[in-house]
């Protein structure tokens, strides 16, 4: 008989234990995904979940609702007490509870800074699109703004952390942004036009060396073509934008540039060994004289030069004392394309280095030298 009741005890045991196991099983009907969670779609109520609540699961089968509560698979409230006004980590994914204990879910702010939690309510980090616009959320959630490397690219996120594209000026300086964000350097061509991004990213204005050509960059950053006037000179750049130097054909007329400077010659010039005439708009006129320049004659004069200064005269003075004729002294010194008002500066300074002068005995000493009242004065006023 006592057999009996303990086998009728056994089975109703075990009657109650396989209803329990049947309900735990229906709690969470669904397939898990990656992230070891899934939506409640049955007897949600039931288990402190609301309708469509997406929902983890622990490693030991139990899970947290939205409020941040946690339960053992069984249904059983582990923490009662919920969490408010924080964040809260579940596996390795922070999600932030409001004053309700419930989840947040879209922007935040937290301690003055910015979060974007997904409609999962899981915090976001790195690139998230939102209406439209890219964000970058920080490795610690926060929303970057300014400059931002990333995966060794640059981005630059304005005020609101919205990624900038296109045109943007930063302390002062243009930077452009390619349609993916990046910060262009190097050559861009935009809206037809050409600009040119130094390696910091900053639209160069004015000269630029690339690639060992010289290029001209409009205050606009526009890469420019043709004529362009520069400080009172004219230079020309071909249809690449590259410095044209020495004779170049425009418009059916020819052009001398200097082949060191690229600045346009006008009236007497000197190329190659040659005078030639152009007019004031730097048409080519004629081949004034064949003229072979000594090239003893020129290097000698470039080697005064680099001890001391000269008046064009007083150099052309100094070469025929050395025994050049007069035509061989001028040649080489028409040829050495430096600024005499310059070279009047250096002088003024020399004399002032070891003696004193009124500024206008220092300017007729200048002229003494040879330097024209021009020169002088000029060469005077810089060093007073």
């Amino acid at each position: 008989m006592k057999n009996k009741i303990k086998n009728m005890l056994f089975i109703i045991s075990l009657i109650v234990t396989i209803v329990l196991l049947s309900n735990v099983s229906q709690a969470h009907p669904g397939k898990l995904d990656s992230n070891n969670g899934h939506y409640c779609r049955t007897n949600c109520e039931r288990w402190g979940l609301k309708y469509g609540e997406y929902h983890k699961h622990t490693k030991d089968g139990g899970y947290y609702n939205s409020k941040g509560q946690r339960f053992t698979k069984d249904g059983k409230l582990v923490n009662s007490e919920l969490i408010k006004n924080s964040w809260s980590k579940v596996g390795e994914s922070w999600y932030y509870l409001n004053e309700n204990g419930e989840k947040v879910t879209g922007w935040e702010k937290v301690s003055g800074k910015w979060y974007y939690l997904k409609s999962t309510g899981e915090m976001a980090t790195g690139w998230e699109e939102v209406s439209g616009k890219w964000y970058y959320l920080k490795s610690t959630g926060e929303m970057a703004t300014g400059w931002e490397e990333v995966s060794g690219k640059w981005y630059y996120l304005k005020s609101t952390g919205e990624m900038a594209t296109g045109w943007e000026k930063v302390s002062g300086k243009w930077y452009y942004l390619k349609s993916t964000g990046e910060m262009a350097t190097g050559w861009e061509e935009v809206s037809g036009k050409w600009y040119y991004l130094k390696s910091t990213g900053e639209m160069a204005t004015g000269w630029e060396k690339v690639s060992g050509k010289w290029y001209y960059l409009k205050s606009t950053g526009e890469m420019a073509t043709g004529w362009e006037e520069v400080s009172g000179k004219w230079y020309y750049l071909k249809s690449t934008g590259e410095m044209a130097t020495g004779w170049e054909e425009v418009s059916g007329y020819w052009y001398f540039l200097d082949r060191k400077n690229g600045d346009m010659k006008t009236g007497i010039f000197y190329a190659d060994g040659k005078k030639y005439q152009a007019d004031s708009s730097g048409r080519y006129l004629r081949l004034v004289k064949s003229t072979v320049i000594n090239s003893n004659a020129l290097e000698s004069a470039k080697k005064y030069l680099e001890y001391t200064s000269f008046s064009k005269q007083g150099l052309i003075d100094q070469l025929i004392f050395e025994k050049y004729t007069e035509s061989e002294a001028k040649s080489a010194v028409e040829n050495l394309n430096i600024s005499w008002k310059e070279q009047a500066v250096k002088k003024a300074k020399e004399y002032l280095k070891y003696t004193s002068f009124s500024k206008q005995g220092l300017i007729d000493q200048l002229i003494f030298d040879g330097f024209s009242l021009t020169e002088a004065e000029y060469g005077v006023n810089k060093v007073y």
